[in-house]
């Protein structure tokens, strides 16, 4: 018999206290998030109160995707972009916390994952006055999917279905208003070139969100004739070298440039040669990947981002 029995307890009881010390551990882990999502919320909610003097464009961090929330001073709200699914959750919450609850304009550039993903959930849990597509793309996936969810929601019964085109004009309250200023010709190969631009106006200032658009697209948007001038350019697809050509980038004569992109994504996002030209043109910018959700307000006669 061993001289150590009963100093010990038997296998059985420490079971147990393992089972109850993971408890112990998955409950604390539990309590620390909560704390830190409930101080998340609070701080949006203080900073939300502080946005409302303002026009703010939120560019959320969806990770390798696209999601760009616009706030006018009075609180009317349009979405950009959905972000994939995978981060709708965050998506969701995102514009809770800024009382987002209510888009009078959803938009979906074009008809790829990490731009749509997040759109079933928004259109699930958020009342919707308009959902904007490009009207080529009309049957198109997942289009014609959201169509018929936006038709069938219990939150948006009188959704109207916006098929845009190049040209056409859009307003929020306090006088911001939209065009869309690309494509000036749809590729059904070619989604990204296909991608909705649109540039938002508020008093003398001015955004412009160019989805997935490549060269040729940026090349058409020149020579257009529309102005594309901005203060503020969300980097089209995503920092990519595709994207952002340096005559374009003169055209648009941003001071502000936003990346949105996921910590270390496969694409290797945002390319060297963007951030170089950023850097070159004297172009300020921010990137989602390392700055997390980037806020910049407007007073319609400045920009800048949100402390």
């Amino acid at each position: 018999m061993s001289k150590f029995k009963g100093r010990y307890p038997n296998r059985k009881t420490r079971n147990t206290i393992e089972g109850f010390l993971i408890i112990a551990v998955i409950a604390v882990v539990a309590l620390i998030n909560f704390h830190a999502r409930f101080e998340e919320a609070g701080e949006r909610a203080e900073e939300a109160a502080y946005l409302g003097d303002y026009l703010s464009v939120h560019y959320i961090d969806v990770g390798q995707g696209d999601a760009s929330l616009i706030i006018s001073p009075s609180g009317e709200c349009m979405l950009i972009d959905a972000g994939p699914a995978a981060s709708s959750d965050y998506l969701l919450k995102y514009l809770r916390d800024y009382n987002a609850s209510h888009l009078k304009y959803l938009i979906i550039t074009h008809p790829h994952e990490d731009h749509y993903g997040g759109a079933a959930d928004i259109i699930k849990n958020i009342e919707i006055d308009n959902l904007v597509i490009l009207g080529d793309f009309e049957d198109v996936y997942p289009y014609d999917r959201f169509i018929y969810m936006t038709a069938h929601s219990r939150l948006s019964p009188n959704a109207n279905i916006l098929k845009v085109k190049v040209g056409d004009r859009l307003s929020l309250s306090d006088g911001a208003n939209f065009a869309i200023v690309s494509p000036s010709a749809v590729d059904f190969d070619d989604y990204n070139e296909s991608s909705l631009a649109i540039r938002l106006v508020y008093g003398d200032t001015s955004f412009l969100f160019t989805g997935d658009a490549e060269k040729d697209a940026e090349k058409d948007m020149i020579w257009s004739g529309y102005d594309i001038k901005s203060d503020v350019y969300k980097a089209g697809h995503h920092g990519s070298s595709t994207s952002s050509t340096e005559i374009f980038l003169c055209e648009v004569d941003p001071k502000i440039a936003v990346i949105s992109c996921g910590k270390d994504n496969p694409y290797g996002h945002p390319h060297k040669s963007v951030l170089k030209s950023f850097k070159e043109l004297g172009i300020e910018y921010y990137r989602t990947d390392e700055d997390g959700d980037v806020v910049i307000i407007s007073d319609g006669v400045t920009v800048k981002k949100a402390a």
